[in-house]
């Protein structure tokens, strides 16, 4: 029996994620990947020195990767409507002394809210949803389709482009990331990355998932189709799979349902992944 590709259906599909288009007129620097499941709040915390209050963020759209802001302000994701995810840009008041890759930050109003003392290019990620203080890294440079990072990251884009951030690369089958995070699909090739872990425990396979970080470790946010008795739109969780194994569909919770292990992407592997697989029944 042929194989379909599991990338078919995610491109297909609405991403994974409750999407939400910008509303002030940002850009990411051009037409975002049709793939971009959405990443919802960030999750671990880490110390940090508090230099006060940041001076209010302005209301004027930008873009994330040409930073293009007047220099006394960064270009940030944010949400625009007061919601858990990052959905459009604005310009936000850089601080006095502005935290570099890798330190300590203060995202004073929260996690969504645009506003940190990172420098330029930078953001305040693993910041808990109701906590302010996590670390710097890195939003891509370059441009949508030729992002740029710092050495040991990639450029993955989410949130229909207005989230490009510079995450470390992972392998799904075998780890690599940190306490509190998740092997997850990037947002815009077809490698993976370690993002924050906001499943709560709650995404285990057959649940219902709004974000590729919904779902539990060894899990992913798979398009609705590809798991028996899914009837959230947006997906619910499924398994990863090894192709090289001798029976890799034994490894899918769904098996008696129809459930197989296909390639996760359609256009060839990302070096390092070739074996990488999803539990389908589409």
């Amino acid at each position: 029996m042929r194989r379909a590709t599991l990338a078919a259906l995610l491109v297909l599909a609405p991403g994974c994620a409750d999407e939400a288009p910008g509303s002030g007129g940002g850009s990411s620097g051009g037409e975002a990947p049709e793939d971009d499941g959405i990443l919802e709040g960030s999750g671990g915390a880490d110390e940090s020195g508090d230099e006060g209050p940041l001076p209010p963020a302005s209301d004027t759209p930008c873009d994330v990767f040409e930073q293009d802001c007047p220099p006394t302000q960064k270009c940030m994701p944010f949400s625009g409507d007061g919601d858990s995810t990052w959905n459009d840009l604005r310009c936000s008041s850089l601080a006095s002394a502005p935290k570099q890759l890798g330190e300590p930050c203060v995202a004073p109003s929260g996690p969504v809210a645009g506003e940190d003392d990172c420098d330029v290019g930078l953001m305040c990620w693993n910041v808990e949803p109701d906590g302010t203080q996590g670390e710097c890294i890195a939003l891509c440079a370059g441009s949508i389709g030729a992002g740029q990072c710092p050495v040991d990251t990639i450029c993955s884009i989410y949130n229909g482009g207005m989230l490009p951030i510079c995450l470390p690369t992972c392998d799904p089958l075998g780890g690599g990331c940190g306490p509190g995070e998740l092997c997850i699909p990037q947002g815009n090739g077809g490698q993976f990355v370690c993002a924050v872990d906001a499943s709560n425990g709650s995404g285990s396979y057959g649940d219902p998932c709004l974000a590729f970080n919904k779902c539990n470790g060894g899990l992913f946010c798979a398009p609705a189709p590809a798991v028996p008795g899914c009837t959230e739109a947006a997906g619910c969780c499924s398994s990863y799979c090894d192709l090289s194994d001798d029976d890799p569909d034994a490894a899918c919770d769904g098996v008696s349902e129809g459930q197989m292990c296909v390639p996760f992407t359609e256009s060839g592997a990302a070096p390092g992944t070739e074996s990488v697989g999803g539990c389908s029944a589409a």
